[in-house]
């Protein structure tokens, strides 16, 4: 395997372990098949989920006891709700764990979704595999879906 076979690998790896939904048009892009394309899209996302899930939640705790313990609780002050915000309160509210690990993928990124994920649904042992489960998911519908769309336009 070449340098740059490598490079190309670990392009669209961690594209998809950052934003799934775009990773499809630079794998294919690169010249890699449709089954080369799953996998590398099913293996970016999936370990991208695992690491922001553990990694993400530890730094958020820790950052949160720092921020207080350098400048203390501080006063209350008033939230503002972005569209976003509202966006995935409307989705928790209503749909739950369900809700964030199906959006995941596709609508946030997978970093924001595993760090929400475990932010609020940490303590129930199957929130990794709804995670997990998603991804593979949306990998099934993203990477045929693309391939069609590509083809259209070829």
């Amino acid at each position: 395997m070449t340098p740059e076979q490598i490079g190309k690998i670990i392009s669209v790896i961690s594209m998809a372990g950052t934003k799934m939904f775009f990773s499809p048009p630079l794998a294919f892009g690169l010249d890699f098949t449709g089954y080369q394309t799953f996998l590398l899209i099913l293996f970016g996302s999936t370990t991208s989920t695992v690491f922001f899930y553990f990694f993400g939640g530890w730094a958020i705790e820790v950052i949160s006891k720092v921020t207080v313990f350098l400048f203390g609780k501080g006063g209350s002050k008033k939230k503002k709700f972005s569209r976003t915000n509202r966006f995935i309160v409307r989705v928790r509210s209503k749909l739950g764990l369900f809700g964030i690990a199906a959006i995941t993928p596709c609508i946030l990124s997978v970093p924001v979704g595993a760090i929400l994920a475990y932010t609020y649904y940490r303590h129930k042992k199957s929130t990794l595999l709804y995670l997990l489960a998603s991804c593979l998911f949306w990998t099934l519908v993203i990477v045929p879906g693309w391939a069609f769309v590509i083809t259209l336009f070829k």
